[in-house]
């Protein structure tokens, strides 16, 4: 496809992870990193939770419809452990939905944004493939293998990259273009330093 000749960067706005596509591959191990390794894999991995509401409530008034329900409200799935149950309720001002079906579905919208934000997962290691907006499977890893194959598919929302080189720098490479270094070499002759540790 037309995916695999472009050459640059693309942002997609999306509220449907449905939509996203897999890295590729798209099996990540959580695995060591070594030099003896052929796969790449994710060294570290650990989830993070913050505290969020257990029910989102939006509500809204229409005067020319006084009996539209005015108040729709929604309990969160996501298990929050211990913590005591909360709610967010907005007033979104008036007329913000007209008729109840879309209400819910507005307020589903917000449930899901809290949900999203009550665990998220951080990882690192030396998997090149990572992209942002797309989403890959952890495999071999001590709690997600445990549960389903959804259990073990990521949508990533940041990659952050950091590189280092890790072959050393020859001795051998030539200079660059207008670089000082022939002229170095030459002073260190002509004075009996021809080692560039003297």
């Amino acid at each position: 496809g037309d995916d695999e000749k472009f050459d640059g960067h693309r942002i997609v706005f999306t509220d449907d992870v449905d939509t996203t596509q897999p890295v590729s591959p798209q099996a990540i191990r959580f695995h060591r990193q070594d030099a003896t390794e052929t796969e790449d894999a994710l060294t570290q991995w650990g989830g993070v939770r913050s505290q969020q509401p257990t029910r989102v409530s939006v509500g809204t008034f229409d005067y020319k419809q006084p009996s539209l329900t005015k108040r729709t409200g929604l309990d969160t799935l996501s298990d929050q452990g211990n913590l005591p149950d909360t709610e967010a309720y907005d007033y979104a001002g008036e007329y913000y939905y007209h008729g109840y079906e879309r209400g819910e579905r507005l307020t589903e919208n917000r449930l899901e944004a809290h949900e999203s934000l009550a665990k998220r997962f951080r990882g690192s290691g030396g998997a090149r493939q990572l992209q942002a907006g797309r989403w890959f499977e952890l495999t071999q890893h001590p709690l997600h293998d445990l549960g389903g194959e959804e259990e073990r598919q990521f949508l990533l929302l940041g990659v952050t990259v950091h590189a280092e080189n890790a072959l050393p720098v020859s001795a051998q490479l030539q200079a660059l273009p207008g670089s000082l270094q022939p002229q170095l070499d030459a002073a260190r002759k002509a004075h009996g330093l021809e080692d560039e540790g003297d």
